[in-house]
């Protein structure tokens, strides 16, 4: 097996997660031959395992056998056996070294507790009596010259204890050293590839270069853009950016992006439409090949093997039962040798079970006396953990092979791992207990299915093999203690990178599933980015692209005498612009933020810059009222004429379109509204404002152009003729 560095190319960032490809080389070795399996590690815990390919960019090699697994990079340090005798030599000298200090402390005690008396009070009238003043002096320097004599013990013992801990605490360092050394910890633990070459013809090729697929589940995006135009407004240039998220658990460094509106696991394929002809009978076309059910009777293949393995079990004399020769339990543990070995694992979790509980399957199993038909015996159910720490065999081996064997026989049956079940292996906590996997990773891929063995009651059909199982035996080729759930830590992983699925999207983003409606689109990163897997959007650069502008002024002068600047853009690309926020900037100012909203290939829209200063406008109306005559049917006339004056003081000639409306009477109302043609100058259209969604009855607009530092005037004339006696709600004046 050889393993190959592999580097981050291209990544692939749908609306939910996320497709990212790998590539690495593979060189053929010094002795002339191609590598025939290959391994490429270091890929994030979150990896979809059903969701990985692997290709070679050579027709003459085929790739097989792919598979995904765990795996910790290999330790290269080498860490010196410590010399766990002295270690016991040494607590063996400091627990000397202590109680001789505690009897040196002891007699320093007794010692300075010792006074020598004093002279003793003469009676009254009499001499004093004598004072053995040599003795005193002599019990005085037999004190002091004890004392000082067992003190400098004392500090050479200090001396001689403090250096022994100290060799003593390099040793125990040592030894957690070596047992951390062979010790996987959970942030080491990466997923892995795994696969097969086969070359195909005599000539081996000098370098193949592999290229990994795979699909992770915690990233999306949205899109955002900057408009730049011109100061004269006559070039501008769209620059789309996107912000992404993404917690995969790697850092997407020097990659090219892809930013797609499809979803990664929805596989869409265009019908085939049967033709109808008219005329002569025709054949049926050939049925479209897919999928076909396995052929039934499959069971019956195994009748005769059944036949023949029951006659040699009879036949075949039935092994002796074998009793474990008794072992005497050690009177107490060893501090040293209890520490865990290289090749053991936990037992908690069903890692890894001790060599007792192996002897106890041994007893437990069943004899092959037991057949009595031809019929495959019922699978065998699950024993319980064994306890972490040993009893002594001779006083408990016995009751607890019973209780053992009768908790065997009672356990519940194992449930189903066919693919149709509701998740894999089995429930609860302890040995086998399995939580259910990953939403993303029910769908089963052939490199996770297994035969089940001849005596199985699933055999000849391909099964689902226990995750956790698979991924204890893929880390057990590093021999290395395994003491926590992997299975565990690689469902926290792909929750950790569900989360960002959760997240709010940046102020004015949008869904780009939901605005891409129907139809996908990729958009391509014109230059390498930096993502890191911190959970956080993140906005990067994809491409600039030129736009075709135009300037345009509007106004609507009897709501607001402001003149409006308005940019119509022309979308040149290929691929539809996605609603976003918009940042607008005009001859390098920052002018306003605003929302873009979907914009088709090859279509204009349009983005309001604010108002512009240097065009004025002025809005006067006149109003008379007339009687068409004096009849009992008269009516009145009301004249309204509107005047605009437009001031351009600008050093280019504009384009203005200036929006008006006349009243628009109700169908069964008893009013007529004439315009003047011909009082309006220059003549005008209607106008319905159906771009705006908001359509509109009676409304006119101007379109003229203005020249530079002059002004125009824009008129219109127009009658409402209503019953002499009749008045309009809100007076007859409709302008003011």
């Amino acid at each position: 097996m050889i393993s190959l560095d592999s580097k981050l190319e291209l990544v692939r960032v749908h609306y939910r997660g996320a497709t990212v490809r790998r590539r690495a080389r593979v060189l053929t070795g010094s002795d002339g031959r191609f590598p025939t399996q290959v391994e490429i590690a270091g890929l994030p815990l979150s990896l979809d395992d059903s969701r990985v390919s692997l290709r070679a960019d050579d027709d003459r090699i085929v790739v097989t056998g792919v598979r995904v697994s765990l795996h910790i990079k290999p330790r290269n340090e080498v860490i010196e056996e410590p010399n766990t005798e002295r270690l016991k030599e040494l607590r063996r000298e400091i627990e000397v070294h202590q109680a001789r200090s505690r009897q040196l402390e002891l007699e320093i005690g007794m010692l300075e507790s010792m006074e020598v008396p004093e002279r003793p009070e003469p009676e009254e009238g009499q001499a004093p009596p004598p004072s053995p003043m040599t003795a005193r002096l002599a019990l005085e320097q037999f004190v002091n010259s004890s004392v000082e004599e067992r003190l400098a013990t004392l500090r050479e013992a200090r001396k001689e204890l403090r250096e022994m801990r100290e060799e003593q605490a390099a040793i125990e360092r040592a030894v957690t050293l070596l047992s951390s050394s062979k010790t996987a910890r959970a942030d080491e633990i990466t997923k892995m590839v795994t696969a097969r070459l086969e070359v195909e013809g005599i000539d081996l090729p000098d370098e193949v270069v592999l290229v990994l697929d795979y699909t992770v589940p915690g990233a999306r995006w949205a899109p955002q853009y900057q408009c730049r135009i011109s100061k004269l407004g006559t070039s501008a240039e769209i620059q789309m950016r996107a912000v992404v998220c993404q917690a995969s658990g790697e850092d997407w460094r020097g990659v090219k992006l892809e930013l797609s509106t499809a979803d990664p696991v929805l596989w869409t394929d265009l019908p085939e439409l049967s033709s109808i002809r008219i005329g002569k009978a025709q054949p049926q076309p050939a049925a479209i090949k897919g999928f076909r059910p396995a052929p039934q009777g499959a069971s019956q293949l195994f009748s005769d093997f059944d036949r023949d393995y029951a006659v040699v079990r009879r036949v075949v004399p039935s092994p002796a039962a074998w009793t474990p020769p008794y072992v005497q339990a050690p009177s107490a543990p060893d501090l040293v040798d209890s520490a865990p070995s290289v090749n053991r694992m936990s037992d908690k979790g069903g890692y890894a079970r001790d060599h007792e509980a192996e002897e106890l399957d041994l007893l437990c199993e069943p004899t092959p006396d037991a057949v009595a038909s031809y019929a495959p015996p019922p699978p065998p159910a699950y024993a319980p953990a064994p306890q972490a720490m040993p009893v002594p065999m001779k006083e408990a081996a016995v009751p607890r092979r019973q209780e053992e064997a009768k908790m065997k026989k009672s356990a519940p049956p194992r449930p189903s791992t066919a693919p149709g079940g509701a998740g894999i292996g089995r429930g609860g906590e302890g040995f086998g207990g399995l939580p259910s996997e990953p939403a993303a990773a029910q769908s089963w891929a052939f490199s996770k299915l297994r035969l089940r063995s001849f005596d199985d009651a699933l055999r000849g059909k391909l099964n689902p093999v226990d995750v956790r199982s698979a991924y204890l035996e893929d880390l057990g080729r590093s021999h290395l203690n395994v003491g926590f759930d992997v299975l565990s830590l690689v469902q926290t992983a792909y929750s950790r990178a569900l989360e960002v699925l959760r997240l709010g999207l940046p102020s004015g983003s949008s869904d780009v599933r939901q605005a891409a409606g129907w139809f996908d689109y990729a958009y391509q990163s014109a230059s390498c980015v930096d993502i890191p897997a911190d959970g956080v959007f993140h906005s990067v650069p994809v491409d600039t692209r030129e736009a075709g502008c135009e300037m345009e002024y509007v106004v609507v002068p009897r709501e607001d005498p402001s003149v409006y600047r308005v940019a119509s853009l022309h979308n040149a690309s290929k691929g539809p612009l996605l609603p976003g926020q918009t940042e607008v900037y005009l001859g390098g100012e920052f002018i306003l933020s605003t929302p873009l909203p979907t914009v088709a290939p090859g279509e204009r829209f349009r983005l309001g810059l604010g108002v512009e200063q240097a065009i004025k406008c002025a809005r006067n109306t006149h109003f008379t009222e007339t009687r068409s005559g004096s009849a009992v049917v008269a009516t009145a006339e009301l004249w309204h004429e509107i005047e605009i004056e437009i001031a351009n003081n600008l050093k280019r000639e504009i384009k203005l379109e200036v929006r008006e409306r006349i009243p628009c009477p109700d169908t069964d109302a008893e009013v007529v509204v004439e315009e003047i043609a011909g009082d309006v100058s220059p003549p005008w259209m209607p106008y319905d404002q159906k771009e705006l969604n908001l359509e509109l009855t009676g409304g006119r607009r101007w379109r003229v152009s203005v020249p530079a530092a002059e002004k125009m005037t824009l008129k219109a004339k127009y009658v409402v003729k209503i019953y002499a006696n009749n008045e309009l709600v809100g007076g007859n004046r409709r302008e003011a």
